[in-house]
Parts: C-alpha cells; structure tokens; sequence
C-alpha cells in the first residue's frame, strides 16, 4: 500500500475531481486507497476556489492599447520577463489593423488628384 502521493497523482486526483468525477471512480481509475483520495481533496480544497488568479484582458477594449490587454509578469515571482498576447490582445489587434487599412485607403484616395472627375 501507498504512504504518500506523488504529484503526477495528486494532479490526476484533482484534476479528474474538477471533471466530476466521484471519489469512487477516481480510486478505481488510480488504483489509489480512498482516504488518500479523500486527504489529498481535503488538502487541495482551496485550490478548486481561487480558480480565478488568472490574468485576462478586460471585456471592453476601448481605450486600451494591446499592452495592456497583455500579460506581462510571471505567476510566482512577478518578474517583468514575460509577454503573453491574450485573446483579447489578439482581437484588439485584428481590429486595429482593419481600422489602419481602410484609413490608409481612404488617405491614398482623398491625396490623388484627379482633374476630370
């Protein structure tokens, strides 16, 4: 019989725990005791409540510029080392670049001068 858990268990316990799987199907699926399913849940409870620390870009981008719709600091250390685009990033940037081809066009047709129109 197992003692402790390793981490690839401990993941796969809450992991299949947060697809609703019940105790008794996640013991069978692991081959693991149930009071280590059980403590291991017990234990990682407040995991499945602070779900929310994840960084996204606010719902309205008016006014916001794509770096700021992007995530730029490291989870644990908060380092300034790192640029990740979210989706909303992403959007934002599609957006502007439709927005900078038809100004662009409009520019281009507005600067020609055409004396028999």
């Amino acid at each position: 019989m197992m003692k402790r858990l390793n981490k690839t268990h401990k993941y796969a316990i809450q992991w299949l725990y947060s697809q609703k799987h019940s105790i008794e199907e996640i013991v069978t699926e692991l081959n693991i005791p149930k009071n280590l399913v059980v403590s291991c849940l017990e234990k990682n409870q407040n995991v499945d409540n602070s779900n929310n620390n994840i960084k996204e870009g606010s719902s309205s981008t008016k006014g916001n510029s794509s770096k700021n719709l992007m995530i730029n600091k490291t989870s644990v250390k908060k380092n300034n080392s790192v640029m990740i685009m979210t989706k909303e990033a992403s959007m934002l940037n599609d957006e502007q670049k439709k927005d900078n081809i038809k100004s662009k066009k409009k520019a281009t047709e507005e600067s020609i001068f055409r004396p028999n129109k």
